[in-house]
C-alpha cells in the first residue's frame, strides 16, 4: 500500500514537470506551433490511428487523415469511374477528373502546363528510372553527376549512364559544386540555334532537395547556377534532376521561375499526405519534349501502330506519351480529396513548415543536452546546421547514442527498447550510403569489407569495425517462430549434433521473398502449434478454427523439392512442400502466402549448406546448426523468470509465461541468475557445456497463447539485464558427447548438476 502511495505521488510529480514543460514550449512557440490552437483537436479526430503511439517515422510516410478517406469512398460509391483509355460516359467522367488534379499538382508548385507536365508514376523512385530511361543520352559522350548524399534511387540512375558509356560518372559533394559547374571556366564556344537539339551533348545532374538521411537541405539555386554554365557551353548542357520526395513533406516548392528551376522533379505523395501509397509522379519541363526519347511503350501511349514492322507514332502530349499502360486512376482520385483535407486542416505547407520547425527546435535542444553522469554527450547528431533554420535543415533529426564510457549503442537495440515503449523510429543505412560515409566513416570500402562479411542492408548486425553500421533516424520448436510444444514426462527424446531431434527442423518461407518467416513480423505464428507424434511417425499442425494438418515426418513419404533460402542471414539449402494443401493451410491462416520447408540437414546431400553456432559464442569448434538462430541448445532459469516477473509487477505490467523466452530446457531450483556463473551442466547421463548467454530481441514481448505483442519483458530486461549494451537473458549450450553416456537421450525430469566457473 505504502509502495502504491509512493508511486501515485512520483506519477503525480512527473505530470507537472510535463505540465510545466509544455507550458514554457507553448509560450515560446505560440505564433509557430498547433496550427493557431487546433492541433489537439485535429489529432482526436483526424487522427485516431495515433492512439497510443509516438509516430517519429514521418520521412518515410506521414500518417492520413480520417476525413481523406471518408470523403474518398463516398466519391467512389457516388460517382462511377471508367478506364481512362474508353469513351465511355464513366471514362469521360474519369478523365475529366484525372486532368483537373493534374492541374492541381501544378497549381501546388505554383506552375501551369505551359512549363510543366504532370506524368504520374507508381512512386518517386519510379519517376525517378523514368528519367534514366527517357533522357537524351549521348554514347560515349554524356555524362552523369550526382550528390554523394543522394538517395539510392538516385545513385541507381549511373546504371543507365553505365550503359551508354557515360564519358563520365561521378558522385561529388557540396563543396565540389562550384568547381564542377564553374562558369567561368567554361570557354565561349560558337553560338548553336536552340532548336539544333541533335549538335548538343546532353548531361544530367541529380541531387535531393532535402537529404532523406540527415534532413540537411541543399541550394535550390543551384539550378540557376547550372543554368550560368550551359550558357557559356553550346556544346554541351546539363539538365538538372531535382528528388523533391523528402523535402515537398513539410514545405512548399514554387517552380514559378521556369528558367531557374529545375528540368524534371520527382515527387511521392504518400510523403506527402500518408493516402494513397501507389502513387508519385514526375514533373517535366514542357519545353523539353523535342528531346527526350521513348524507349518502350504500352497501352494508352500511341496515336497509331504497325503491328509487323516499326513503326508506330505516339501520342502528343509528354502525359500520354509516357504514361504506360492504365493509370492508377482511382489513387488519382483520392489524391484530390487528400490535397482538400490538407488545405481544409492546415491551410497550406507554410503552416506545417512553422509547425513542425518548432518541434525541431525542441527536440535537437534536449537531445543536444543529454548527458550522462561524467558529463559526456548521449547523442552524436549528424547535422551541423541550425535546426531553427528550416532553409537548411529539414525536419530531420538523425542521430545515435554513446555509452557513458564512450562507447557505442547499436541502432536496433535503440529502436527495439522504443519500440516496445509505443514508439515508431526507423533505423540503419536509410538507403543513403554517401551519408553514412560522411557522417559516420563508414566509406565504400569499409562497406565493400563488411558484405564480404556477411553484412546487408537488411539485417541485424547494427555495428561494424568498432563504428555504427547505421543511425537511428528518430523447449523444442519443430517449426521456427511458430509455438513451442513440451516433451511429457520420463519421455526420453534424442539428442542430435544439431539441438534436441526435430527441433527447429522446419520453417516457413514466404513465397514470394524467399526468406523465413518470423514472429518478429506475423506475431500470429505463435498460434501454430506442431506437436510431434514420434510413434505415429507424423508432425501434427494445429491453429484456432483450423482442422489439424498431419504431414508424414519421413522424406520419402511426401514430395519435396529443393530450394535456396536465407535464415539469420545464413544461405541455406531446403527442401519446400509441394502439396497444395499444406501451403494453403498456413497462408489462409497467416494471411500471407506461404510454403513450409524442411531444413536439408535431415538428409546427408548437403554439407556445404550447413549453418554452424555464431562465432560471437564460446564454442570450441564450428557445431552444426539446424534452424536455430545462434546455437543448438538454449536454456532459461526459472528463477531468473520469476524475478523479471517482480521486476514487472513492480511497474504495474503483467507477468510473462517462461515460453516466451523460447529455451529448450527450463530449470528449476537455482536461485535467480546463477547460471551466469555456470560452466557445465548435466541432465541425468547427458553434459552440456555453456557457451555464452542469449541476446535477447523484443520477439519476447509476444504473447504465446494470444499474439499479442507488449512492451515486456524487454522493458524490464533493458534496465536489469543490460550488459556492454546488449541485452540478455538465458544461455546458450553445446552437448558434449565425451561426457556424456550412450545413448544420447534426455528425460524432462531429469536430476540437473552444475559445475561452475573457476
Amino acid at each position: 500500500m505504502a509502495q502504491k502511495f509512493f508511486d501515485s505521488l512520483e506519477y503525480k510529480s512527473n505530470l507537472e514537470n510535463i505540465n510545466t514543460e509544455k507550458a514554457a514550449f507553448l509560450k515560446e512557440f505560440e505564433l509557430q506551433y498547433g496550427y493557431g490552437g487546433k492541433i489537439d483537436q485535429i489529432r482526436e479526430e483526424e487522427y485516431p490511428q495515433l492512439n497510443g503511439a509516438i509516430f517519429l517515422d514521418h520521412s518515410a510516410t506521414t500518417t492520413y487523415a480520417k476525413s481523406s478517406l471518408t470523403s474518398f469512398t463516398t466519391d467512389l460509391t457516388n460517382n462511377l469511374y471508367g478506364n481512362p483509355h474508353a469513351n465511355s460516359p464513366s471514362s469521360q467522367r474519369c478523365n475529366q477528373r484525372l486532368d483537373q488534379i493534374r492541374d492541381r499538382v501544378l497549381r501546388h508548385f505554383n506552375t501551369n502546363p505551359d512549363y510543366y507536365q504532370v506524368i504520374f508514376t507508381q512512386n518517386a523512385t519510379a519517376a525517378i528510372k523514368l528519367v534514366g530511361e527517357i533522357f537524351p543520352w549521348t554514347s560515349g559522350q554524356s555524362s552523369y553527376k550526382y550528390l554523394r548524399e543522394s538517395h539510392n534511387s538516385i545513385i541507381g540512375l549511373r546504371r543507365f549512364a553505365e550503359e551508354i558509356n557515360a564519358q563520365s560518372i561521378q558522385a561529388i559533394t557540396e563543396d565540389d559544386f562550384f568547381s564542377v559547374f564553374d562558369s567561368d571556366s567554361v570557354r565561349q564556344t560558337k553560338y548553336l540555334p536552340r532548336d539544333n537539339h541533335n549538335n548538343i551533348t546532353y548531361n544530367l545532374f541529380a541531387y535531393p532537395a532535402q537529404c532523406n538521411f540527415s534532413g540537411i537541405r541543399f541550394p535550390l539555386t543551384w539550378t540557376c547556377e547550372i543554368k550560368k554554365f550551359n550558357n557559356k557551353n553550346n556544346d554541351s548542357k546539363t539538365l538538372v534532376l531535382l528528388d523533391a520526395a523528402a523535402y515537398i513533406s513539410s514545405s512548399l516548392l514554387s517552380l514559378s521561375e521556369v528558367d531557374t528551376s529545375p528540368d524534371f522533379i520527382t515527387i511521392s505523395f504518400y510523403k506527402m499526405f500518408g493516402y494513397p501509397t501507389g502513387l508519385g509522379a514526375l514533373i517535366v519541363k514542357s519545353e523539353l519534349e523535342p528531346i527526350l526519347r521513348k524507349r518502350y511503350f504500352g497501352g494508352g501511349t500511341l496515336d497509331s501502330i504497325a503491328y509487323d514492322r516499326p513503326w508506330q507514332k505516339f501520342r502528343k502530349s509528354l502525359h500520354e506519351r509516357y504514361e504506360d499502360g492504365t493509370i492508377n486512376f482511382l489513387d488519382i482520385i483520392a489524391l484530390d480529396h487528400a490535397f482538400d483535407a490538407s488545405e481544409r486542416l492546415f491551410n497550406n505547407f507554410n503552416f506545417i513548415k512553422s509547425h513542425v520547425t518548432s518541434l525541431m527546435i525542441y527536440l535537437s535542444r534536449n537531445m543536444k543536452s543529454l548527458q550522462h553522469y561524467n558529463g559526456r554527450s548521449v547523442c552524436v547528431v549528424y547535422s551541423n546546421n541550425d535546426f531553427s533554420d528550416n532553409t537548411f535543415q529539414g525536419p530531420v533529426f538523425s542521430f545515435n547514442v554513446k555509452r557513458a564510457d564512450g562507447s557505442w549503442v547499436g541502432y536496433l537495440e535503440l529502436e527495439r527498447l522504443a519500440s516496445v515503449n509505443g514508439i515508431h523510429i526507423r533505423s540503419g543505412i536509410l538507403c543513403n550510403p554517401g551519408s553514412v560515409a560522411r557522417w559516420i566513416k563508414l566509406y565504400p570500402e569499409n562497406i565493400i569489407d563488411s558484405f564480404a562479411s556477411g553484412k546487408t542492408c537488411h539485417d541485424e548486425q547494427d555495428m561494424w569495425d568498432g563504428k555504427p553500421a547505421g543511425a537511428v533516424r528518430i523447449s523444442v520448436v519443430p517449426i521456427k517462430s511458430c509455438h513451442g510444444f513440451n516433451i511429457s514426462p520420463f519421455t526420453s527424446w534424442p539428442i542430435t549434433s544439431q539441438g534436441l531431434l526435430y527441433d527447429r527442423e522446419w520453417m516457413l518461407i514466404d513465397a514470394g521473398k524467399g526468406k523465413a518467416l518470423s514472429q518478429k513480423i506475423l506475431p500470429r505464428m505463435t498460434l501454430i502449434r506442431p506437436v510431434i507424434l514420434r510413434d505415429k511417425g507424423l508432425l501434427l499442425v494445429s491453429a484456432p478454427d483450423r482442422d489439424p494438418l498431419y504431414i508424414n515426418l519421413d522424406p520419402e513419404g511426401v514430395e519435396l523439392s529443393t530450394y535456396s533460402s536465407q535464415v539469420c542471414g545464413d544461405k541455406i539449402q531446403a527442401y519446400i512442400y509441394t502439396s497444395p494443401e499444406i501451403s494453403e493451410w498456413f497462408s489462409s491462416f497467416l494471411g500471407l502466402s506461404c510454403r513450409l520447408a524442411r531444413h536439408a540437414s535431415m538428409t546427408n546431400d548437403c554439407l556445404m549448406q550447413r549453418r554452424f553456432i555464431k562465432p560471437h559464442l564460446d564454442a570450441s569448434e564450428n557445431a552444426p546448426l539446424s534452424l536455430s538462430n545462434e546455437s543448438p541448445f538454449l536454456m532459461i532459469s526459472h528463477s531468473s523468470v520469476d524475478h523479471v516477473n517482480k521486476k514487472i509487477k513492480e511497474e504495474g505490467n503483467r507477468e510473462v509465461k517462461p515460453d516466451c523466452f523460447r529455451g529448450n530446457f527450463l530449470i528449476n531450483g537455482a536461485t535467480e541468475f546463477d547460471e551466469d556463473q555456470w560452466k557445465m551442466v548435466r541432465f541425468g547421463g547427458q553434459v552440456f557445456k555453456i557457451i555464452g548467454p542469449c541476446r535477447r530481441c523484443r520477439m519476447v514481448c509476444i504473447n504465446h497463447e494470444n499474439a499479442e505483442v507488449t512492451k515486456e519483458p524487454y522493458s524490464t530486461l533493458a534496465r536489469c539485464r543490460r550488459f556492454k549494451g546488449k541485452i540478455y537473458f538465458g544461455h546458450h549450450m553445446v552437448h558434449v558427447p565425451d561426457l556424456s553416456k550412450i545413448p544420447y537421450v534426455i528425460e524432462s525430469g531429469s536430476s540437473v548438476q552444475i559445475e561452475y566457473i573457476n
